[in-house]
């Protein structure tokens, strides 16, 4: 692994006629002999702007056609996303070629689980429209992260997923902190202050959307008849306590260097991996109020269950979250979820009423998968 402590010592014992060993070259000849049977590429931290020197390599595209490669997962976006504008035209373009230079029909066609995740909220700005990605036809595990929905098209291609497959569509679907946008406060001209510090009488418009999660939902149930899997919830951008807990007691570091790196490099900003994993149980907030809780044996989780992950928190208040938008905003995504008396695990919806009909769509889609299940 890649980890801080190997890259030093790798970098310590290269002589300086050899450091350029490790310059890359794009055209480079192919090595000799047979090819990795790759099944799966996990990139964390993918630069959210179109690197030439990546879209021009032979041996990058030859990587994503392999026959074996089914898996994919990325995470994109940098660790610190506050050092970006939100008027950068290097990510607007990035998101909005995203479906063509990453997910050619040539790469996706065969690929059976896709994790797409971003640090940032995604979806409407920076527009990105997934139903350009094509139909995956065998794909059979889909999780996204942070994205924003606002229209039908996005959540029927969802549903056209995994047509070739046994079951008859997708299989697995895991919503990490995604939402749905009801309300947005935006510049008329997007596109002219782009990559500009638009100036305060700009024209401004605000835009309300209809969709809400219960539409959603409904319809999923209803059109998405191979369904065996459905999460909602948040997952944790940090390394897990329990994973840290569970790595401190229970693993022995393979190597001398992975002493010297802690938990967080191995398991730090990993939701585009672990959505999958074992949730968290009898989750509180704070180490204080979760140390009391495992201390009560009523409520005490084997921690081994979260050695190499944790996986979503699916509280209510982390379920079926809508969010509105405010480019002029100190920051311009705000989720209702996240507002109010954190003691209490209640929904947030634009309408009292919207509540009970997310909750009740809500309900009916986990009973008509666990009745799939049964038969």
């Amino acid at each position: 692994m890649w980890t801080p402590a190997n890259r030093t010592k790798i970098y310590d014992a290269v002589t300086p006629e050899w450091k350029a060993k490790f310059e890359y070259t794009h055209d480079a000849p192919v090595l000799p002999g047979e090819p990795l049977q790759i099944r799966e590429l996990t990139i964390s931290h993918l630069a959210d702007y179109n690197d030439p020197r990546l879209f021009q390599s032979k041996a990058w595209y030859r990587l994503l056609r392999l026959p074996t490669l089914i898996d994919l997962k990325l995470l994109m976006g940098e660790t610190h996303g506050c050092l970006r504008t939100i008027f950068s035209v290097e990510k607007f373009e990035f998101f909005s070629s995203f479906p063509i230079r990453w997910l050619r029909p040539n790469v996706v066609q065969k690929l059976q689980v896709l994790s797409l995740f971003y640090t940032d909220y995604w979806g409407q700005y920076p527009r990105v429209d997934l139903d350009r990605i094509g139909a995956l036809p065998f794909l059979k595990v889909l999780a996204l992260g942070r994205y924003v929905f606002t229209n039908k098209d996005e959540t029927d291609w969802i549903a056209s997923l995994g047509s070739k497959n046994r079951s008859g569509g997708l299989e697995e679907l895991y919503l990490d902190e995604c939402c749905v946008l009801f309300q947005a406060k935006q510049y008329v001209n997007l596109t002219a202050v782009l990559g500009t510090n638009p100036d305060q009488n700009a024209p401004m418009e605000t835009i309300l959307y209809s969709r809400r999660w219960h539409h959603v939902l409904s319809e999923w149930r209803v059109t998405m008849k191979g369904l065996e899997k459905f999460v909602m919830g948040v997952g944790e951008w940090s390394c897990p306590f329990r994973t840290k807990e569970s790595w401190d007691k229970k693993m022995k570091p393979v190597t001398l260097e992975m002493r010297q790196d802690s938990p967080e490099w191995y398991f730090g900003h990993n939701r585009h991996r672990f959505f999958a994993d074992p949730g968290p149980e009898h989750y509180t907030r704070g180490f204080i109020a979760a140390y009391h809780s495992r201390r009560d044996k009523s409520q005490a989780v084997p921690m081994g269950n979260y050695l190499l992950g944790e996986g979503l928190r699916q509280k209510r208040r982390a379920q079926m979250q809508y969010a509105w938008y405010n480019v002029r905003g100190l920051a311009p995504w705000y989720i209702g979820n996240q507002y109010g008396d954190f003691s209490e695990d209640l929904g947030w919806a634009p309408e009292e009423e919207t509540i009970e009909l997310d909750d009740a769509a809500y309900a009916l889609l986990m009973e008509t998968i666990r009745q799939r299940l049964r038969s």
